[in-house]
């Protein structure tokens, strides 16, 4: 059996075809406009990596870069450590070697989640423990979330040394006191591990 077509007709002129052509103007100008500022979003992340590295050569580690002028929106760049600066437990002796002491100060032994075995059970588990799913989740469990969710038998769990909360800080008051050899450890392990992102919010007034 064949299925019915919707009965339909043309129109080549009136409102509807000018409002048409102003409709498809407006989507080319605004895939101009996405693609300028896509632009713009990359040479500002670069130039804030340059920054970063500037001020890092001067053992000045920095997380988060202002932009000020008062004629664009309040415009930030933020160097988020992520998933990927877990180092394994056979690191602890070059650590050790490397930071003496202060290692833990820099490194905690903690819970990494290597997989999500089964998602929708995962979901199912943290909405009856009454969490909102997605304050955990991002497809992915989100960074620094791990131990949260360590005791679940949904996850694959394994330890290894994670960057402690307030590491760049910690690493700032420390960093004149590190030997050589530690300080250009953490600087490649920073760039490393580092995401660049740049947060523009909205001005006071603006409606969007």
């Amino acid at each position: 059996m064949s299925l019915k077509k919707l009965p339909e007709i043309s129109v080549s002129d009136g409102q509807i075809v000018q409002a048409a052509k102003e409709m498809s103007q407006c989507r080319a100008r605004i895939a101009t406009l996405e693609e300028q500022q896509s632009k713009a979003e990359s040479r500002i992340k670069d130039n804030a990596d340059a920054v970063r590295h500037s001020e890092q050569n001067k053992n000045n580690y920095i997380g988060l870069i202002r932009v000020v002028d008062e004629s664009i929106q309040p415009t930030r760049v933020e160097f988020r450590i992520g998933k990927s600066s877990a180092l394994a437990l056979s690191e602890e002796k070059k650590l050790d070697g490397l930071f003496g002491a202060k290692r833990p100060l820099l490194f905690e032994r903690d819970k990494v989640i290597t997989q999500i075995t089964d998602p929708g059970a995962l979901i199912d588990e943290l909405k009856a423990r009454g969490n909102n799913p997605w304050d955990y989740l991002d497809i992915k469990v989100k960074p620094g979330l791990d131990r949260a969710l360590a005791d679940s038998k949904n996850v694959i769990v394994d330890e290894a040394f994670l960057p402690k909360k307030g590491f760049l800080e910690t690493l700032n008051d420390m960093v004149g006191t590190l030997k050589a050899e530690a300080v250009t450890y953490v600087r490649e392990y920073l760039d490393r591990v580092l995401s660049t992102h740049v947060v523009m919010t909205k001005a006071k007034g603006d409606k969007k």
